[in-house]
């Protein structure tokens, strides 16, 4: 019987016997510990930052000479009804446009009141198609914003007046 063979009872002689099976170093047992620290050898610093890898170079090169035909064949391939080649060409030469000015109505927001009518504003132009949703939620978010700033304000100026009598009680 080998050491890897058990008796169907699960015990082996050496457990029996109490000694232990020697065949197998503690080294190998334990798994490797990876080295931490700096990756190359002394003095070697790596490769340069921007530095790009012989497989881009490679498919740079080939790309650089032959951007002008590509392009090229795309258009045409696009003027002659290509949908995939026409939806590439217009992506590239007009592409969505993200954060347009809206035109709005809103009352001046002075106070955390004057918020409310500055929000039902924003839903009744939502309401009549003036604004998207996206935009609707730009703009309230924005009112949010002014909210937030406002208590602080008011807050800030509570603090300073109350400091002020306090200092007027001393």
């Amino acid at each position: 019987m080998d050491r890897n063979d058990q008796p169907a009872d699960g015990v082996n002689d050496a457990d029996q016997s109490g000694q232990v099976d020697q065949t197998t170093s503690s080294v190998e047992s334990q798994p490797r510990a990876r080295v931490r620290g700096r990756p190359f050898q002394k003095g070697n610093p790596g490769r340069p930052l921007g530095a790009k890898n012989h497989t881009t170079r490679l498919l740079q090169a080939l790309v650089d000479g032959a951007a002008e035909e590509v392009v090229g064949n795309v258009v045409a391939m696009a003027r002659g009804g290509d949908p995939g080649c026409i939806k590439m060409v217009m992506d590239r030469s007009l592409p969505v446009r993200k954060g347009q000015a809206i035109e709005l109505d809103l009352p001046a927001i002075k106070t955390v009141d004057d918020v409310i009518n500055a929000i039902i504003a924003v839903w009744n132009a939502l309401g009549q198609g003036q604004l998207t949703p996206d935009e609707a939620a730009a703009v309230t978010l924005i009112m949010d914003r002014s909210v937030k700033i406002i208590e602080l304000l008011d807050t800030t100026n509570r603090i300073s007046a109350l400091e002020a009598i306090g200092k007027q009680l001393k």
